[in-house]
């Protein structure tokens, strides 16, 4: 069955691929251009844009494309969002099992994404109806999905269609890193397996999985594309530096804005996920303005403290808290138990003991603060707030 199932949607997509040209001018100008999200149905393979009738009196979709693409767009979202080759399994109050829809009616394979060249005033007559065969990227037909209600979410159509199969949409995923790269793994044996949604056990594994090594703040490298890191931390950059020589000049709006910088990005760095671009944007963002508020003579600002010196205001409090809770959770070198005193988990205590104070070790005044911390000789400077204790059980 499954065999046969898949056989026949490779039949229609290579169908499909007859029918795919470039989507052709409007009939009746002007003209815009439209997405509509396509599906393929499991048991018959036939391409669909599914819309919901109940809310279209008369049929009016068959005439305004525009409204048809809206409720595709809307039928895509209600299914979660799916991934191209992604099938969900769906109720609703529709019949769905005439000649141009799915014969069992509820599991649809999602294809992506149709391209249309829409008349921006619709038509009005069935004579002058708009056709997807002639003005789309893919050629697709309509499904009358009236009140669609995401069921399940299946690994493939073949599973969705087998009425012996329970497919699931709160599956939890676990991860696995392989090649400095987060994949989804194989249930009950991911290495990143205890959090309670599959995004927990992703943001576990990001934290801990890539490529190792400082990250390069310019450009977001090795871990992000330039177009993930955008031009945000340029241009910090090159404000901080004219903050900065503002402050050397005895301008207080100089130190004002260091001083405020330094305290936003602390409390805001606390609250991003580890592994994220925002996590380590404002990462690379503190240490260059943390840098600068140890290089002016600013004794305070209009909102918190800027002590002057090397070493600012001390080692940062929720990194401390950050590797606490990490160790009361995973251990000194990390969980499962695959993590050793040989080869730690990287966001683990002894990981970042290694990092800090070995490789590539204490190579800034707040990285050789981090380094005392971890190892347990650390006392802040004077007029510094204190900071819990570091584990003493570890042996790194």
């Amino acid at each position: 069955m499954k065999k046969n199932i898949n056989e026949e949607i490779k039949r229609t997509k290579e169908i499909m691929g007859l029918l795919t040209e470039q989507a052709q001018p409007c009939l009746t100008p002007p003209c815009q251009q439209k997405d509509f999200h396509i599906f393929v149905t499991c048991s018959n393979g036939l391409v669909v844009a599914p819309f919901d009738q109940t809310t279209v009196s008369g049929g009016q979709w068959a005439y305004d494309p525009n409204t048809w693409a809206q409720h595709a767009l809307t039928f895509h979202q209600t299914m979660g969002s799916p991934q191209i080759g992604e099938v969900v399994s769906f109720t609703s109050t529709s019949d769905l099992t005439s000649a141009h829809q799915d014969a069992t009616g509820n599991c649809l394979m999602y294809e992506g994404i149709s391209s249309c060249s829409v008349p921006v005033t619709p038509p009005t007559t069935m004579s002058s109806n708009w056709s997807p065969a002639i003005q789309c990227t893919t050629q697709f037909g309509g499904m009358d999905a009236g009140n669609p209600v995401l069921v399940d979410t299946c690994p493939d159509c073949s599973d969705c269609v087998n009425p012996n199969i329970q497919c699931s949409s709160s599956q939890v995923d676990e991860y696995d890193c392989v090649n400095g790269v987060c994949v989804v793994a194989s249930p009950g044996q991911g290495q990143f397996n205890s959090g309670p949604t599959s995004q927990d056990n992703e943001n576990d594994c990001l934290a801990s999985c890539g490529p190792q090594g400082p990250i390069d703040c310019m450009t977001g490298a090795p871990d992000w594309t330039p177009q993930q890191w955008g031009q945000g931390y340029a241009n910090f950059v090159s404000d901080c530096d004219q903050k900065e020589q503002d402050a050397l000049n005895g301008m207080p709006s100089g130190c004002n804005w260091i001083c405020n910088r330094v305290q936003a990005l602390t409390a805001s760095l606390a609250n991003a996920t580890p592994g994220t671009v925002p996590h380590d944007k404002r990462g690379c963002k503190l240490d260059y303005v943390q840098a600068a508020a140890n290089n002016v003579p600013c004794t305070s600002s209009n909102s918190g403290p800027c002590t002057t010196g090397s070493v600012a205001c001390g080692v940062d409090t929720s990194w401390v808290q950050a590797r606490l809770n990490h160790h009361n959770n995973h251990g000194c070198f990390g969980n499962p138990a695959n993590w050793s005193l040989s080869n730690p988990q990287p966001a683990s205590f002894c990981g970042k003991k290694h990092h800090f104070c070995v490789s590539p070790g204490p190579t800034t005044p707040n990285k050789q603060l981090r380094c005392d911390w971890l190892s347990g000789s650390y006392t802040p400077p004077p007029g510094c707030p204190t900071v819990p204790a570091a584990p003493t059980n570890c042996s790194c």
